[in-house]
């Protein structure tokens, strides 16, 4: 009998020059100014169209959505913990279905009273069957410049470095 291990989960970090509470309000309530929808959307995979803007319901059971250019709504995954300034965690299925849902964890760590460490894990490779390794992959070098985005502009002020 041969045990398959799961594949190793995506973890990126980053340090922003900002309060946790302020690092978790850049990349849940302006998610919809930052996110590269241009390229990271079911829009942009279906139409070859950028969708017209995305978002969070602010609770738990929420969903992380996109809206598109005729106005229709795209669940890409549904919230499971909303701890603003703390963590934030959520179902990740942009196109397809929840069945084959993987997970991010999101944790906004104070360093100090100024500057958060940023934690993203992203695993459960293993809903996506025989395409796992390939998709765990792109997301793997996919996160860091969404990172970035979310926080370019307190990165540039700053001077502050993804680790």
């Amino acid at each position: 009998m041969t045990t398959e291990r799961p594949l190793p989960a995506v973890e990126k970090t980053i340090t922003v020059p900002v309060s946790a509470a302020r690092a978790f309000e850049l990349f849940t309530s302006h998610v919809g100014r930052w996110w590269p929808l241009e390229t990271h959307s079911v829009s942009a995979q279906m139409a070859q169209a950028p969708a017209a803007s995305c978002a969070f319901d602010a609770h738990e059971g929420g969903e992380f959505f996109e809206i598109d250019g005729n106005g229709e709504r795209h669940v890409w995954g549904v919230v499971e913990c909303w701890r603003p300034g703390e963590r934030l965690t959520f179902s990740w299925y942009p196109g397809l279905t929840p069945a084959s849902a993987t997970r991010v964890d999101i944790r906004f760590e104070a360093v100090s009273a100024g500057e958060t460490r940023i934690l993203l894990r992203h695993d459960g490779w293993e809903q996506r069957g025989d395409q796992a390794s390939q998709v765990r992959d792109q997301y793997h070098s996919g996160w860091d410049p969404v990172l970035e985005r979310a926080y370019q502009h307190t990165l540039m002020a700053s001077g502050a470095r993804q680790a």
